[in-house]
């Protein structure tokens, strides 16, 4: 692995306790000078490595990139295609409640909603979008997925499913598992499209 650099550890230490912040106040609450009083530096310090606060978010959509390009590379070859779906998106729920936050996730879909012309409304999905696309061509070569299944219309409206369920998370305050939730909706989706048996689910 690469070693980070002196500013690349600012950066990120910039962007941990943006985060935190956001978790604790709300991102409307947070302001630069309070994310550098954290963060311990001075306020010329975040102008280097972020243009304004709503850089952050943008960040923040890196992070899910890297993320799920390091789940795929730990996905075994002996794994079904069922499997490796369940994988990614077990993953991907825990990394946004632990990593990321509620309240983040809902200032991503507030700016999402703003129009925000930095955020294209696919960016949280570009690295997955490849990766569910690449395991339903490989659920189709199997064919455990039917022939004439479109793999971008597939991967289109598996991604709305976890953006839904993503979305009721973030109204709702009690009550809701989201990794349970999503891997419930993603599967009862994706059974829609077997053409023999699937694995049986738990």
């Amino acid at each position: 692995m690469k070693k980070l650099t002196k500013g690349d550890q600012t950066k990120e230490h910039l962007y941990r306790c943006a985060l935190a912040l956001f978790r604790d106040k709300g991102y409307d609450g947070v302001t630069v000078d309070a994310i550098v009083q954290r963060a311990h530096v001075a306020k010329g310090t975040f102008y280097i490595y972020f243009k304004s606060k709503s850089d952050i978010i943008t960040e923040l959509l890196k992070s899910y990139d890297s993320y799920y390009l390091a789940l795929e590379n730990q996905l075994q070859p002996s794994m079904g295609v069922e499997e490796k779906f369940d994988a990614i998106i077990t993953g991907s729920c825990r990394f946004t409640q632990e990593e990321i936050g509620r309240e983040c996730i809902q200032v991503l879909y507030k700016a999402l909603l703003k129009g925000n012309d930095r955020l294209d409304a696919l960016d949280l999905e570009r690295a997955l979008y490849g990766i569910f696309r690449a395991l339903v061509v490989e659920g189709i070569a199997q064919g455990h997925y039917a022939k004439a299944t479109d793999p971008d219309h597939f991967t289109r409206l598996l991604l709305r499913c976890i953006r839904g369920t993503y979305f009721e998370w973030c109204i709702q305050t009690k009550g809701f598992d989201l990794t349970e939730e999503t891997l419930g909706l993603t599967r009862a989706f994706r059974k829609a499209y077997w053409v023999q048996p699937g694995p049986k689910e738990d």
